[in-house]
């Protein structure tokens, strides 16, 4: 005998506190499935209000160390709207082997941080304004990674 086998035969054990959920009766199966996803999602939920926790005491720094133990965090990567980009392909032809570049449509971000910081008037500024909106809000934090 296996332990799967002990483990289906016992019952399998709550996460949270320890108990033997029983695994006889098909209604135990179901009540047992239903907590677990439950804990699940509170794990979830409580993992996410920890990664938040991790970035803001970050304060936009790349790693967050405390007297032995060390996260990194990796900041998810920009997100653009693929239709806008693709408007801005279209519309203006002079600008977009500069500043876009064809993978899925995607903005040269190289060149893109300098135009942010840059002074225009014409279609260079209706570009920059429609570029800008063009960039998609994050909606996941970043990844933490628990290095020690």
């Amino acid at each position: 005998m296996n332990d799967l086998t002990l483990i289906l035969e016992d019952g399998v054990m709550d996460p949270m506190n320890g108990e033997i959920l029983p695994l006889t009766t098909n209604d135990q199966l179901v009540n047992t499935l239903d907590r677990l996803n439950q804990l699940a999602a509170m794990v979830a939920e409580a993992r996410k209000y920890v990664q938040i926790a991790i970035v803001d005491r970050a304060h936009g720094a790349s790693r967050l160390e405390g007297d032995t133990r060390c996260a990194r965090l990796t900041k998810q990567p920009r997100k653009w709207n693929q239709s806008r980009l693709k408007d801005l392909w279209h519309r203006f032809p002079e600008l977009r082997e500069r500043f876009l570049r064809i993978a899925t449509l995607a903005p040269n971000l190289n060149e893109v941080k300098k135009l942010e910081n840059t002074s225009c008037d014409g279609d260079l500024s209706r570009f920059r304004m429609l570029l800008a909106v063009s960039e998609e809000e994050q909606t996941l934090p970043p990844t933490v990674t628990i290095e020690r």
